[in-house]
């Protein structure tokens, strides 16, 4: 009886340490920390749906010469040791061990057990790094940039909220950056191909793309200025962009950006 309260007390001395380690009080007063942890796991659910089928850090892969690697790491094909379906169950493994990380996160969520819920998300916040970064380079997602830094403030870094608002104006800045070339300032990015661009003729075309850059030049650090009343016109501006965009880009880029811009500035 004495040793299992003894193991309880160390237990509890262990989560406390880890509570004050990652700032995990924060999530306790903030609906919008607590949206973002939702959002993270959400967009980690769909990681583990789209590469289940994948033939990543396989056996397979490298007997069909298909590995590609990063060039920082070209000896990737060194860590190829799993069996894929229909070979063998350790691909199998992996994923229902990672699957069941992101059941136990939700759980403790809703639990508001934050200790738990931080452990087994970054077990899966660890897989999805080493596998975009490390394993594979053959995983060509852009958005990835987005999700990733939102994850690693949100679980590692303290003043969490602040530095995620700044990440994302941050990243809205440099998306205008690269559109500092010729055919978007005079519009023929779109205006060049046989459909132009959704919703608007040839002539507004300019407009529409030289409006965008503005938006994401000064419309993104004004979303880290205190709230006026103006906010939420320019939240539903930011909003409406990313709806728009779905019809040029697709879905994955608007769908987390949005949801990430909703999230951090829902509280």
């Amino acid at each position: 009886m004495k040793s299992s309260t003894s193991a309880k007390r160390f237990v509890q001395k262990l989560e406390n340490k880890y509570y004050d380690l990652f700032s995990l009080h924060e999530f306790e007063s903030s609906k919008s920390l607590k949206a973002a942890f939702i959002l993270v796991l959400i967009h980690f659910s769909f990681a583990l749906k789209d590469w289940f089928f994948k033939p990543i850090a396989t056996v397979q892969e490298e007997a069909a010469n298909a590995t590609l690697c990063w060039p920082h790491f070209q000896s990737c094909y060194k860590l190829n040791v799993l069996d894929f379906i229909n070979y063998g169950f350790s691909h199998t493994y992996l994923y229902t061990a990672l699957f069941t990380c992101l059941i136990l996160a939700f759980v403790f969520v809703a639990r508001k057990n934050w200790v738990y819920a931080h452990l087994f998300t970054s077990i899966l916040f660890l897989w999805r790094f080493l596998y975009f970064f490390v394993v594979t380079y053959k995983i060509p997602a852009g958005y990835e940039y987005y999700s990733q830094p939102f994850a690693f403030i949100l679980l590692f870094a303290s003043n969490k909220l602040f530095l995620m608002r700044f990440c994302l104006a941050f990243l809205y800045f440099l998306s205008a950056q690269v559109k500092f070339y010729e055919s978007w300032i005079v519009g023929t990015y779109f205006t060049s191909t046989h459909l132009g661009m959704p919703l608007f003729s040839d002539s507004l075309a300019p407009l529409a793309t030289n409006l965008v850059i503005l938006l994401e030049i000064f419309g993104s650090w004004a979303l880290m200025l205190p709230r006026k009343k103006y906010f939420p016109w320019l939240l539903g501006l930011w909003i409406l962009f990313h709806i728009y965009s779905v019809t040029i880009v697709g879905f994955n880029y608007p769908f987390y950006s949005a949801l990430a811009l909703g999230t951090f500035w829902a509280g």
